[in-house]
């Protein structure tokens, strides 16, 4: 399962690393800024980021002069953050695995962090994760999970091909109450905040066609589908030859304190 993992988001590094190169939005700014108010975020704080991806917050933290560690199960990810950290002249590490494998006690999360995030990644999912971030900061955690998810380019593709909806992300309605359920089971006191968050990507016919196939089948699809793919892709292009893949979402804020036993 690790090795399937791994793979899958070494296959979606690309196009992190594309949609971070676009640039900061509205929402980036608003996270830091709730951190920095709710959760004590500051110049010189030690901060952990769980399942990191190309290192977007990271960036940010050590920018801010931050001691910040950045760990994620993708080797790829890793390799991208660590191009997007280098010039930042802050203090940084990074550190490979599948958060529930890697010990507490690595020499890289030592000491205590004041600050530990997760942010839209499965990597901090259950009692077991959760208690594991805790046990690592001596400060606040963040969790952020998508609630709602609307993407209308995704319900045209299936529609074109005949394919039955589904998800992009699973029991999307239940992800954030997990998240608060086990915080509450690990002895801490869950605070939330909801934010919308949305936006509009463009792309080439072959890109959007790829991208949609990649995220829908578990496995390759045959040629037929490929080449019906791209033909529905290309009926949906704007006046510049695009396909605008815009979406709509809901993102709820899971934050707790570990100090005081957490209350």
């Amino acid at each position: 399962m690790e090795i399937e993992a791994r793979e899958r988001w070494d296959r979606e590094a690309a196009e992190y690393q594309r949609t971070y190169i676009r640039g900061e939005n509205e929402y980036n700014g608003l996270l830091m800024d709730f951190l920095a108010n709710n959760c004590g975020l500051a110049p010189g704080s030690r901060v952990l980021d769980i399942g990191c991806g190309v290192g977007k917050y990271g960036v940010y933290f050590a920018r801010m002069d931050c001691d910040v560690v950045l760990t994620d199960i993708s080797p790829e990810m890793l390799r991208f953050a660590e191009k997007n950290l280098a010039d930042t002249g802050g203090k940084w590490h990074t550190l490979c695995g599948d958060w529930r494998e890697i010990s507490p006690d690595d020499p890289t999360l030592c000491p205590k962090f004041d600050v530990a995030i997760s942010t839209m990644s499965p990597a901090v999912s259950d009692d077991e994760t959760v208690a594991k971030m805790s046990a690592v900061t001596d400060g606040w955690c963040l969790i952020t999970q998508f609630c709602r998810w609307e993407d209308p380019l995704r319900g045209e593709f299936c529609r074109r091909l005949g394919l039955p909806e589904k998800p992009v992300i699973g029991n999307i309605e239940d992800l954030g109450g997990g998240i608060i359920r086990s915080v509450s089971a690990c002895g801490y006191t869950p605070l939330t905040a909801y934010q919308d968050y949305g936006w509009a990507d463009y792309r080439t016919p072959e890109e959007s066609a790829a991208r949609f196939l990649a995220r829908y089948f578990d496995s390759e699809p045959d040629e037929s589908t490929k080449t019906a793919a791209l033909a529905a892709a290309q009926g949906m292009t704007d006046d510049l030859g695009r396909v605008r893949d815009a979406v709509d979402t809901r993102v709820v804020w899971v934050y707790w304190t570990t100090k005081n036993g957490g209350r």
